[in-house]
């Protein structure tokens, strides 16, 4: 399969006059989360993994997983080169809107793929976890960094330090699918608001 750079097909797209769902121009970010899409292999989600929906996909499913291992390597590194390391930008940050507690990282892995979540998994209080309340932690992500502007090009590490830099806490809201951000004070100087609504997307 050959390998074109997620910013090469934005500006192709962008050539052709192509646009986003939402009328927007394409982005690197949003090519990487239109291609980790798992709805367009014709999948749903099953638990914390995938099965076959009742949907035709608009790719094939060798292709799909063929892009998320090549996606896996240009995230994680190369498995050959040891223990992977794994980002996790958000990582105690996420709050689950249905218990108040926060949402704990999850991978999965299909052959050289990983899939990485934020989930409810903890049973602080005595109380058992939330049922169900997954998110796949590239969707979360690219809406937190999109909603703070976050500039393209930058590694895990950068993006995870302007995160906490300015995010105090993000709440999921799995009933809704929207995100409300906390702002750190200081990083309220050129804003109004202490917190705003974000949907997935």
């Amino acid at each position: 399969m050959e390998k074109i750079n997620p910013s090469t097909i934005a500006a192709t797209a962008n050539t052709l006059g192509w646009r986003t769902k939402n009328g927007n121009r394409w982005t690197a970010r949003q090519v990487l989360f239109t291609l980790s899409n798992h709805v367009y292999a014709g999948l749903i989600a099953n638990g914390y993994g995938y099965r076959d929906g009742c949907h035709k996909g608009l790719v094939e499913q060798k292709a799909f997983h063929q892009v998320q291992s090549i996606l896996a390597g240009r995230k994680t590194g190369s498995p050959s080169r040891g223990r992977l390391s794994i980002p996790w930008i958000l990582r105690g940050l996420v709050i689950c809107g249905g218990c108040g507690r926060p949402l704990s990282t999850h991978t999965i892995h299909r052959g050289l793929v990983v899939y990485r979540y934020y989930r409810c998994r903890s049973t602080a209080g005595g109380k058992e976890p939330c049922k169900g309340v997954m998110i796949s932690a590239g969707e979360i992500e690219n809406a937190v960094l999109e909603a703070l502007g976050v500039g393209q090009g930058l590694t895990s590490k950068e993006e995870e330090a302007a995160v906490r830099a300015a995010i105090r806490q993000v709440v999921y809201q799995p009933a809704t699918g929207l995100i409300e951000m906390e702002f750190q004070p200081e990083a309220l100087s050129n804003r109004d608001d202490l917190t705003i609504e974000c949907p997935l997307k």
